[in-house]
């Protein structure tokens, strides 16, 4: 069948645009009903929103408090201790004011200043889990300000103390079981040095525990007076009780941070054999120790305090009076500002450390 002939009439052309303007709106409205509406004008719009609610920080976990040894490692602890005369009076009859005024003008503004570094070297650990060490003090240093002076030691300490080597057994959580020292030679100096309350920095741990925020352990230590008591008899064996309280305070990767309270006392077990002889210790406060959680190692500690001493002892009976003449007691108030701080760093001289 033949196609019919075009017809070039208007009235055909009117016709012609009549069914191509049917055609699109047919495919238009068939475009719509396959693919659904406009996706910008059916898209939905974002719910309205208000203030951005804060997140609260999630609370610190429990971390595992476990020191331990480290065998086959080379220690090395810094450690600087600083005393200061904060205040000194006193209380005695008027004969006796001159001589007391010029003792205690003496300790008034002293202050002293002992830097020590230890190296400890560890050998491997024994069956138990003990470890033995052997520990050197290649570097001290002595600065005693009196007076508005800063003098040091004539025949100085350091040379002799470098000559002291300590051999000595670590338990598996690192506290010092035993040690003794090998070599070295002694001097009367070394009783004026605060070295024992300076090996006191770190504390001494009995068992691994488990420590919250806010929870934490007490430590009570026995040590000697880390300053000479006035030069009064009776008082040669005073000691002093620190007691400290750990508590934790924050956790940042491995490391952990404690806050730490000290409290100061006379160590009750002190014997003084003079009659009417006493001395009262007191004073403390506050400061931080930080410790590795991984590798279980004490990193440094800062700890700041007061110690107050209040003496009373018999006066001695002035020349010009008579023998049977009882003077009375002599009361001295002291009050120092003390600072210790303590830092260890914990290596393999060889070979990957294996925490």
């Amino acid at each position: 069948m033949s196609a019919a002939p075009f017809d070039p009439t208007p009235a055909a052309a009117g016709q012609r645009r009549l069914a191509i303007a049917a055609v699109v709106a047919l495919f238009a409205a068939g475009f719509v009903a396959s693919f659904g509406a406009d996706p910008v004008a059916a898209a939905p719009k974002p719910p309205a929103t208000g203030p951005k609610a804060e997140s609260t920080p999630a609370a610190p976990a429990t971390i595992r408090f476990a020191p331990r040894a480290h065998p086959l490692s080379k220690y090395e602890v810094n450690a600087r201790y600083e005393m200061h005369f904060k205040d000194v009076t006193y209380e005695v009859p008027e004969a006796y004011r001159d001589s007391f005024a010029f003792w205690t003008g003496r300790m008034k503004g002293k202050s002293k200043f002992e830097v020590y570094q230890f190296n400890i070297q560890t050998l491997d650990a024994a069956e138990n889990g003990s470890v033995p060490f052997t520990r050197r003090l290649p570097h001290f240093n002595l600065e005693v300000a009196e007076e508005g002076r800063t003098r040091v030691p004539f025949d100085p300490l350091e040379q002799k103390l470098r000559t002291w080597i300590w051999d000595g057994t670590l338990d598996p959580l690192g506290n010092i079981t035993e040690i003794h020292k090998t070599a070295g030679r002694d001097d009367e100096e070394f009783k004026n040095l605060a070295l024992p309350f300076v090996e006191s920095a770190f504390p001494v741990i009995k068992s691994a525990i488990d420590v919250s925020p806010g929870g934490g352990f007490d430590e009570e230590r026995i040590v000697p007076l880390p300053e000479p008591p006035p030069k009064i008899n009776g008082l040669e064996n005073v000691r002093l009780k620190v007691t400290r309280t750990y508590r934790l305070k924050e956790v940042t990767g491995d490391l952990a941070v404690f806050d730490v309270t000290v409290t100061y006392a006379m160590d009750p077990a002190t014997l003084i054999t003079v009659p009417d002889t006493t001395c009262a210790i007191s004073g403390g406060g506050s400061g931080a120790m930080t410790f590795d959680v991984r590798r279980g190692l004490f990193v440094s500690t800062h700890l700041p305090t007061i110690m107050t001493l209040d003496i009373s002892a018999p006066l001695r009976t002035l020349p010009d009076r008579p023998e049977t003449a009882n003077p009375g007691n002599g009361k001295t108030h002291v009050v120092m500002n003390m600072t210790l701080d303590s830092s260890q760093i914990v290596s393999r001289p060889w070979g990957s450390d294996p925490d």
